[in-house]
């Protein structure tokens, strides 16, 4: 399987720098500490019993969805024989760059 590297050049791409300036200047610091989770989360993310764990809940992750910020997938996984649902939150690049400033 390849993966594409991103074109920092592209459409997209500069939409996202500027949600991601946008966002950055009114995220609170609830947003910016959950970013920083799935910052760390590495590529499988962190799940949403995780971060309510961690005191965020999903208004708060939506809302970081919303702006481009992250990125949510519902996965299935087997835990003791059942196939259980879970919600899966990624940092998407947009989100990486509002944290490093």
């Amino acid at each position: 399987m390849s993966m594409s590297v991103p074109n920092p050049n592209s459409k997209l791409d500069r939409a996202g720098q500027q949600l991601a300036g946008d966002a950055a200047m009114s995220l609170s610091a609830e947003q910016r500490g959950a970013l920083a989770i799935l910052a760390t989360s590495g590529y499988n993310g962190a799940t949403q019993a995780l971060l309510s764990e961690h005191g965020f809940d999903a208004g708060l992750i939506a809302g970081l969805v919303n702006r481009g910020l992250a990125t949510i997938t519902a996965e299935k996984v087997r835990v003791g024989g059942k196939l259980i649902a879970v919600a899966r939150a990624r940092i998407t690049a947009a989100g990486r760059r509002v944290i490093e400033k």
